[in-house]
């Protein structure tokens, strides 16, 4: 049986619809008891409960082999949920896991949380991660994600279409991936032998920068952006003010200040190689605004009707009447055919006609019979006998036959002679420096933006 922790939020309810659809055995752990009705189906049951509760925990992992961890308290919580919920709790279920026989682990992490000097949902995401390395007796298959593409719709300044709110100069890296593809890619984790104690970044096909990002959404959307560029000073002035009456959200603010100050990237290519699939694109994401397809106990029972045409009827065939054919004359007459079958005229075979007779004239002259010329053979030239010496005269030397000079070794053209006298220093042409693509996988820029663009940034 599988457990799906986070089982209603962004990625969960996606992995809980690949699990139904695949047909396997699986538990969803929710907190709204309201929730839970929507979940359920033959093989999918679903457990309300709190992962910050051990006796919670406890009923959720009887009978578990397998465990996709989705939960996170990143929206709508302050700072101690957050260390709470991802970090305390996390490491917690991942030692009781262990110790009730758990066999492989799943856990949905984010890009950068082992760089040093973070703090809020990345430190508390490397703090489970250290805990579920060190459960020598269970496997485990950790996926770091770039941010992902709702979650970009839920942070401040990115939740309308009409209006964008960038900070600072717009240049760090991101490559948004898609929930659906990160719920696919989670449920065969368990299933891939490779995959077991291994850390797997994943991010989407595209690598852009935040001043791309509003032409994609004009791209998607088919409206008109109208785009503020702040300093990025100004981000972290409003986190500290909204900090004072509003916790959650200073989290929220916090989070995306770290997204404008570092490059959030991904390589495709091995997420490609390894399970042999493609990923979405951000702006087929957008179009479709995160329709995620939600299945019912209900659906399952009661299939929905379909409406069958009935099939068209067949043409009626249409008698076709040979045409006359007119016969000269017949050899034989025809025999008569049985009722059942039709009527068959023989035509007879044409007659072939007859050789004319060969007449020899015996009072004609015979003609003289010429025989063919013989071919003639190639006759070799008969030698010229040289003249015999005189009497007292002695033969002239044979000269001998020159002999062959090898021909002078040709100078490359590459390599021109030095001239005489002095030495000639060729300098090496350097070569061009490869670009550094590190940064950006090589990828198909949007176009320019339409966008009206408020630049408030010195």
């Amino acid at each position: 049986m599988i457990l799906v922790t986070g089982a209603t939020g962004t990625v969960g309810r996606h992995v809980v619809a690949v699990l139904k659809a695949e047909g396997r055995e699986a538990r969803a752990l929710v907190r709204d008891p309201a929730a839970a009705p929507g979940i359920e189906s033959p093989r999918m049951s679903a457990l309300v409960g709190d992962l910050g509760r051990a006796v919670d925990r406890a009923a959720a992992l009887v009978g578990v082999t397998e465990i996709i961890c989705c939960h996170s308290a990143l929206f709508n919580h302050d700072q101690q949920t957050v260390a709470a919920i991802d970090g305390t709790a996390t490491e917690e279920l991942f030692r009781e896991a262990a110790a009730a026989g758990v066999r492989h682990v799943t856990f949905l992490s984010h890009v950068g949380c082992n760089r040093p000097g973070h703090a809020g949902l990345l430190k508390a995401k490397r703090r489970a991660e250290e805990t579920l390395m060190a459960q020598a007796v269970m496997d485990y298959t950790i996926l770091r994600l770039s941010p992902l593409m709702s979650s970009l719709r839920r942070l401040p300044g990115l939740t309308d279409d009409a209006t964008m709110l960038q900070f600072g100069d717009g240049e760090a890296l991101l490559s948004p991936v898609s929930p659906r593809d990160v719920a696919r890619l989670a449920c065969r984790c368990g299933r891939i032998e490779s995959l077991r104690g291994e850390v797997l970044e994943v991010g989407g096909p595209e690598t852009y920068t935040w001043r791309e990002l509003p032409a994609l959404i004009e791209r998607a959307t088919q409206t008109r952006l109208t785009c503020w560029r702040l300093p990025l000073f100004v981000l972290s002035i409003a986190r500290i003010l909204v900090g004072l009456f509003r916790p959650a959200a200073a989290t929220v603010l916090e989070h995306l200040e770290q997204l404008y100050r570092e490059d959030y990237t991904a390589d495709p290519g091995r997420v490609g190689t390894i399970f042999g699939t493609g990923l979405e694109d951000l702006v087929t994401w957008l179009r479709e605004r995160d329709a995620a397809p939600v299945v019912t106990a209900g659906d399952l029972d009661h299939p929905p009707a379909r409406s069958v045409e009935p099939t068209a009827p067949e043409p009626a065939a249409v008698e076709v009447e040979a045409p006359a054919r007119a016969t000269e004359w017949l050899r034989e007459p025809a025999e008569e055919q049985p009722d059942d079958s039709p009527a068959r005229v023989i035509e007879p075979p044409a007659a072939e006609p007859e050789p004319e007779p060969t007449v020899i004239d015996a009072d004609a002259e015979a003609a003289p019979v010429v025989a063919p010329p013989e071919p003639v053979a190639d006759s070799e030239p008969e030698p010229v006998p040289e003249p015999e010496p005189e009497e007292g005269e002695e033969p002239a030397p044979e000269e001998p036959e020159p002999a062959e000079e090898p021909e002078p070794d040709e100078p490359e053209p590459d390599a021109p002679a030095e001239p005489w006298g002095r030495h000639t220093t060729v300098e090496p042409v350097p070569e061009p420096a490869p670009e550094d693509t590190s940064r950006r996988p090589p990828v198909e820029r949007p176009a320019e933006s339409t966008s009206r663009v408020i630049d408030l940034d010195p």
